[in-house]
């Protein structure tokens, strides 16, 4: 496996950590107006890490 590749996997799986986490921690002073974001980011950022782990098994 190259290094891009595992960089990918690596990134992939922070990314993915990062979505679920930030899912029971986020912070609970943003107001009223993020809540749709707050429901969509994590989402966007768990698909987004997705496709970077797939990326890495593909080399």
């Amino acid at each position: 496996m190259k290094l891009g590749g595992l960089f990918k996997i690596v990134f992939g799986l922070l990314l993915v950590i990062v979505s679920i986490a930030s899912l029971f921690v986020w912070p609970k002073w943003w107001g009223s107006f993020l809540t749709l974001l707050k429901g969509g980011l994590p989402v966007i950022v768990f698909l987004v890490g997705l496709v970077f782990l797939l990326l890495g098994f593909e080399d």
